[in-house]
């Protein structure tokens, strides 16, 4: 038997093995090396061939939001599972739908989540590698769950919705308009390779130009309302809206996912009223060029009553 032979066989298939190895580490984002201590993304995206994704949470404010309500955006969205459901390096931004005018709206939360550096059946990059310190990576990863001084923690952003008074505006068409066009917001098409707007809104548009309010016939302290209008006879009647959301029409719609999570008022739990606002959303989204189920339950999470 030739051992020599042998030997460098064996030497040489070690060898191959742990080219190989260092190469799939290197081409992965290295814990603490390559990330931001502030932000945890990836400081350089392009040094790595992987794809990235960001995960914009639009919050409606304009009305009164009950502890009740609170409490269910927190266990629909802020939390350690939700978060996991993307990929390590996934970016979570947080921006407000209030009584401000849109470009005065700045994000309040934007942050990536690093891996947990727990091996995971969705994510092949989620354990920590031979690269790595696993302690650290727990330690970074908990760091953005739980918050760690001044850091506020993923699990914690339900603490800074906070209890709002009812606005005299709405802005959802500007504010949905404002993420998916401005620069600073890191929410186009050739910012990110996915991307996944998310609103937690009642839908109801409310401007001077345009109000739901007025097209749905809210009544007296707006306890009762009517089925809402399409959007084409919306369109139809109303020229400035037209041109409006004609002019402002974002040109980068590709790779991107629009998700709802409808909240309820006593004023709108009428499913043929909560249908027809969707339904007039789901068109204004086609509109502009996104893919949008036909099925309601496809791409809406409704809020349970309280």
């Amino acid at each position: 038997m030739n051992y020599h032979f042998i030997y460098k066989l064996s030497a040489a298939i070690f060898l191959i093995f742990v080219i190989n190895t260092k190469f799939v580490a290197a081409d992965l984002p290295t814990i603490p090396l390559d990330i931001d201590s502030k932000t945890f993304c990836v400081k350089d995206p392009d040094s790595f061939e992987r794809d990235y994704h960001h995960v914009m949470i639009l919050i409606d404010r304009t009305s009164y939001l009950a502890e009740e309500q609170i409490e269910w955006i927190k266990d629909e969205l802020f939390n350690e599972t939700f978060a996991k459901e993307y990929r390590p390096y996934t970016r979570f931004s947080v921006l407000f739908i209030d009584n401000k005018s849109p470009q005065k709206q700045e994000v309040i939360y934007s942050k990536c989540r690093p891996k947990s550096g727990k091996k995971s059946k969705d994510w092949d990059d989620e354990k920590y590698t031979s690269n790595e310190n696993k302690l650290i990576v727990g330690s970074i990863f908990n760091t953005f769950v739980n918050g760690k001084n001044d850091v506020v923690g993923f699990n914690n952003l339900s603490d800074t919705i906070g209890t709002t008074v009812e606005a005299n505006n709405s802005y959802i068409f500007e504010t949905i308009i404002h993420s998916l066009r401005t620069k600073s917001l890191n929410f186009r098409d050739r910012d990110y390779d996915k991307r996944t707007l998310i609103i937690v809104s009642d839908l109801m548009q409310h401007s001077k130009e345009f109000s739901l309010y007025k097209e749905c016939k809210a009544k007296t302290n707006i306890k009762q309302m009517s089925k809402c209008p399409t959007l084409e006879k919306s369109l139809s009647k109303n020229k400035v809206l037209n041109d409006y959301l004609t002019f402002t029409k974002p040109k980068e719609t590709e790779n991107l996912e629009v998700k709802l999570f409808f909240l309820n008022f006593k004023h709108e739990t009428n499913r043929e009223i909560s249908v027809s606002l969707i339904d007039f959303w789901g068109d204004y989204f086609r509109m502009i060029g996104i893919s949008i189920p036909r099925s309601i339950e496809d791409w809406t999470t409704w809020q349970t009553n309280f």
